[in-house]
């Protein structure tokens, strides 16, 4: 057992150290400024984004970044002084945003470097709610109204209220209209009559 953890501690630390030694060559190859959506944006979230810088870029050494992101109603206009750590994914953050498409634009200034890059994202409804399975607790605590289990009156009073709203869905109430013919009664007497002296005739009673 002793073996295999140290087996695996091994293999995950030689995973990470591939890994950070792939983000350093690719951040060495590119000699592009490149900003890209860290994950899906919402309305709800700060727009989170990734930069991959230029090479020459030196690390831990003031840059100057300038960002525009533009639609048709929304303009932000954002100037960011950072350092570097010299990996391939810069964390970048900025303020959230209204759904719709974006335009992106970045100008980069360091020492002996100067990089710009264009784009466009797009945010998008946050749909969030309508993935929740179970009652929303938060949301149904606004709405409700505090009651003092203490206080009989008011109790009564929802127990009333609450009786005769079940009272009021569960009764149902038919009417039916019964008119009187005096020649249909008539009938149905003569019919009587005429069976009885049938039956009186043939001996059957």
């Amino acid at each position: 057992m002793a073996s295999d953890r140290t087996e695996n501690e091994l293999f995950g630390f030689s995973n990470a150290l591939l890994s950070i030694a792939k983000e350093l060559l690719l951040d060495n190859i590119s000699d592009q400024l490149i900003l890209y959506p860290a994950n899906a944006l919402t309305e709800t979230d700060s727009a989170k984004f990734f930069m991959s810088l230029p090479a020459a870029v030196p690390i831990f050494e003031p840059v100057n970044l300038s960002l525009k992101i533009k639609n048709d109603g929304i303009t932000v206009d954002t100037a960011v002084t950072y350092r570097p750590t010299g990996l391939n994914k810069q964390p970048l953050s900025l303020t959230t945003l209204p759904p719709g498409r974006y335009a992106i634009s970045a100008t980069l200034a360091a020492p002996g470097v100067k990089a710009a890059f264009s784009d466009s994202f797009t945010v998008n409804v946050d749909m969030s709610e309508l993935s929740v399975s179970s009652q929303n607790t938060q949301y149904l605590q606004e709405f409700a109204q505090p009651l003092d289990m203490t206080d009989s009156v008011t109790i009564s009073a929802v127990f009333d209220s609450w009786e005769r709203r079940s009272a009021e869905k569960n009764t149902v109430i038919e009417t039916a209209r019964i008119n009187r013919s005096w020649l249909l009664l008539g009938i149905i007497l003569s019919l009587l009559a005429a069976e009885l002296i049938l039956r009186r005739a043939r001996g059957v009673d």
